[in-house]
């Protein structure tokens, strides 16, 4: 095997013992160096490193010395709005010191205590400042909101044990003396969880408010019915629950894989009111305020399954067991607004916040297109199309919330056809939605799929749970770098852009522990973009901080990735072979890799400089901790250099290209994705038709075989082609079939084909791959089309 090893720049491997030491400070509680200077951007990361908070303050000012809590310190407030925050603070520090600390008025702050303030004098109602000195500490705030956030700092700045759940006796409860000065960019940081394809109990849902509001997150999206599962509790109509609170069982892998599995297990659950009430309770006490979405018109199959007469047609509705988006559809009647007023007169009374989101994405409309009810209701009111249709359902039931002291919000489709800008829009999937809201008025959102759905890989690394993959990977760098504001906006249009939530979808995440893995530290580096400006943001200063974060995240035992330590690589074709240059985070991580395809240990090649590949290779990689010398991720790559690499190729049909940036480009890159875990973005698509690919070499070129993969290493099961045929032109006119193979050889090839011939000469070579089938579509409810994918043509 040759290897060609060229010098790149790694200096960010190597660890800077210096800011360890810088680091640890707060860990250790040494006093920082006093200081009386306004810090500059500089400074403020720096000493946000020391300080260990997320997300970063807009001001600190070292101090010196250090306030110790001990069992003698006071909680001293000055009035019944800081005397909830200091009954949460109580309870919240008694596991682990064992302190129950006296809470006392006061009319002004006293020395051995913490002295939590209500005071008229903030710009922001969110605002607060935060100062601690050796004698006392003083948070002050114009309500309880800015005062629970100083509470939080204060939090962070305490020794990670503060989190335990159980005594720790041998820590110093010390906090470095500092002043801050702190207020939030955007005012609405949400999170959203969706309970309805999988159900999360209630004790889990309060953990999931408890991570918000550690972050300063305040909004929670709770997406509470969908197609899967209704999971709240409605009086006036219980069969939304005990029928369409269950499912019988739940598909094993991809709704769109070649075969389908089930796993034969009953999927259920609901909160019933007295639980949401208490949920209700215990996010207000959190400064968390809860969004409930009912989704409407559309993602009502376990609606209907419950109530099949206010759909449109007459069928066996049942709650789905997979996850599409599927054709039932509340049809747009009397009787159904009727219904959705019950529902939502119920919903109002038990969620206090000022929002109640209505869903409204992905309206399949066949249905009402079938409907000869819907065609007489837009005859009759001059409804020119289906999307008409869907704005007159939307305006119906946002008169309803109106109604009920709410304001309507839902997901960018609601746009469709016209609606009144009263309405506030969460923009998910295309970004001009969102700038075409706030231009007619409406209050916006901020929810990208392709940045703030958590739900999606973190990374490509082999050990990665199974997560939807229809984005490309996003990365806490990918979060933490994102703008959530829309370019293009007037000063007074900006001003509709409320802010941003992270989303956690459950069509593959199954239990709290997956919500976990997927969520944090995600959610960290979402709660740092929207509260902090970016003039006082650094991924390196964030890296330094989130080393505490994980400390204090394994005491609350939590489940947190660490994918942001594992190994990611980048390819590109060099004069004719293939470079590769692997990358981690943090300065404490350098990189181990073999090249044989053997799992790395604390011997193998420490990765210094790119790799560059002539001949084909396995590599693997993990990122290592120097300190610790643990080992993060499974980074696998195949490598193919062969003769096609780099060269120009053309399809009869196009390869599909939504979600697939440069789909052409995978197809002929001189690396594998048959043995990694898939994603569509590794892949050439072929839906409904063939791969018919022509490769032109520029002048005539000596072949004798041809390779490709069309299986995943894991996580799907793919359709392959039923049939694989090369050829060979010197005029890409007149073609010489050189061999041919059947669907038994390329199912007992399977993941990867290789085809041999006798040697044959010619400038462009042809491969056709046939796809012909059409196997029934439990979305479509009838036979369709399929996709085939193909990772590599290796030819040789």
């Amino acid at each position: 095997m040759k290897i060609m090893i060229e010098r790149a720049l790694g200096n960010h491997l190597f660890f800077n013992f210096h800011n360890i030491l810088i680091a640890l400070l707060c860990v250790l509680i040494t006093g920082p160096a006093p200081t009386h200077a306004e810090p500059n951007s500089t400074d403020l990361q720096e000493w946000a490193g020391r300080y260990g908070i997320i997300p970063v303050p807009q001001s600190i000012k070292q101090k010196s010395g250090i306030f110790e809590i001990t069992r003698n310190t006071q909680l001293l407030i000055n009035s019944d709005e800081a005397k909830g925050i200091a009954d949460y603070f109580q309870k919240f520090i008694i596991p682990a010191t064992g302190y129950k600390l006296e809470i006392q008025e006061t009319n002004k702050p006293q020395n051995g205590a913490i002295n939590l303030l209500i005071e008229e004098d903030f710009s922001s109602p969110e605002a607060y400042t935060l100062s601690v000195k050796p004698k006392r500490i003083i948070i002050r705030a114009s309500n309880k909101a800015g005062l629970f956030y100083g509470v939080q700092s204060l939090r962070q700045m305490l020794p990670p044990e503060i989190e335990s759940n159980y005594p720790i006796n041998d820590v110093k409860w010390g906090i470095a003396a500092v002043k801050i000065k702190d207020r939030p960019l955007y005012s609405y940081r949400g999170m959203h969880l969706d309970v309805s394809r999988h159900f999360f109990p209630k004790d889990f849902i309060k953990r999931y408010i408890d991570f918000l509001a550690l972050y300063k997150l305040n909004y929670f999206h709770w997406h509470l019915t969908d197609d899967q599962g209704w999971r709240i509790e409605i009086k006036k109509y219980p069969k939304l629950t005990s029928v369409g609170g269950w499912r019988p069982q739940t598909v094993i892998g991809h709704p769109y894989d070649r075969v389908h599995f089930y796993d034969g297990k009953p999927v259920g659950g609901f909160y019933t009111q007295e639980d949401i009430r208490e949920i209700v309770k215990y996010a207000k006490e959190r400064q968390v305020t809860i969004v409930p979405e009912i989704d409407v018109p559309g993602h009502t199959s376990a609606l209907l399954a419950a109530y099949p007469q206010l759909g449109c047609i007459k069928k066996d509705y049942k709650v789905k067991t997979e996850f599409h988006i599927f054709r039932d559809v509340i049809c747009p009647t009397e009787e159904s607004f009727s219904f959705l007023e019950g529902v939502f007169a119920e919903v109002a009374e038990l969620f206090p916040g000022p929002y109640i989101h209505i869903g409204g994405d992905e309206v399949m409309k066949d249905q009402w297109k079938a409907c000869e009810s819907c065609a007489a209701l837009m005859k009759r009111e001059g409804l020119e199309s289906y999307e008409e249709l869907q704005s007159y359902f939307v305006r119906r039931v946002e008169k309803t919330i109106n109604g009920l002291g709410k304001k309507m919000a839902g997901w960018e489709e609601i746009l469709e056809g016209g609606i009144n800008p009263s309405a506030t829009i969460t923009t998910w999937l295309n970004p001009e939605q969102g700038i075409k809201a706030v231009r007619q008025g409406h209050d916006l959102i901020i929810g990208m799929s392709d940045k703030l759905y958590f739900n999606q890989f973190e990374s490509l690394s082999f050990d990665e749970p199974m997560s939807s993959s229809w984005q490309p990977p996003i990365a806490l760098r990918d979060i933490y770098e994102y703008d959530p504001m829309p370019g293009g906006l007037t000063e007074e249009q900006a001003q509709h852009v409320l802010g941003a939530q992270g989303h956690v979808w459950g069509n593959f995440i199954k239990t709290p522990e997956q919500v976990e893995y997927a969520s944090l530290p995600r959610m960290s580096a979402l709660s740092e973009i929207l509260w902090s400006r970016e003039s006082d943001r650094s991924w390196t200063s964030f890296l330094a901080r989130l080393d505490n974060s994980f400390r204090r995240l394994d005491f609350m035992e939590t489940n947190a990735s660490r994918a942001v330590y594992k190994v990611s690589g980048k390819h590109k074709i060099v004069d004719g072979a293939l470079k590769l240059d692997l990358m981690v985070e943090g300065e404490r991580q350098v990189i181990r890799y073999t090249l044989d395809g053997s799992k790395p240990n604390a011997q193998s090649a420490l990765y210094s400089a790119s790799l560059v590949f002539t001949e084909p290779a396995i590599v693997r990689a993990v990122g290592q901790n120097k300190e610790t010398g643990e080992m993060y991720g499974d980074f696998r790559l195949s490598v193919a250099p062969h003769k096609a690499l780099g060269k120009s190729i053309k399809f009869l049909q196009a390869p599909r290209a939504l979600y697939q940036p440069g789909p052409q480009k995978t197809i002929l890159d001189g690396v594998m994705a048959y043995d990694r875990v898939f994603h569509p973005t590794e892949w050439a698509e072929f839906l409904d038709g063939d791969l018919d690919a022509v490769i032109d070499f520029g002048e005539e070129t000596n072949f004798h075989s041809v390779g490709l993969g069309y299986e995943a290493g894991r996580y799907r099961r793919l359709f392959w082609p039923q049939s694989v045929e090369v050829l060979i032109s010197n005029d890409s006119e007149t073609w010489v079939s050189v061999a041919k193979v059947g669907e038994e050889r390329i199912v007992q090839s399977s993941p990867f084909l290789n085809i041999e011939f006798e040697e044959a000469r010619g400038r462009f070579l042809r491969v056709i791959g046939v796809n012909d089938r059409e196997v029934y579509n439990t979305r479509l409810e009838k036979k369709a089309p399929v996709s085939i994918y193909i990772d590599e043509l290796v030819v040789h």
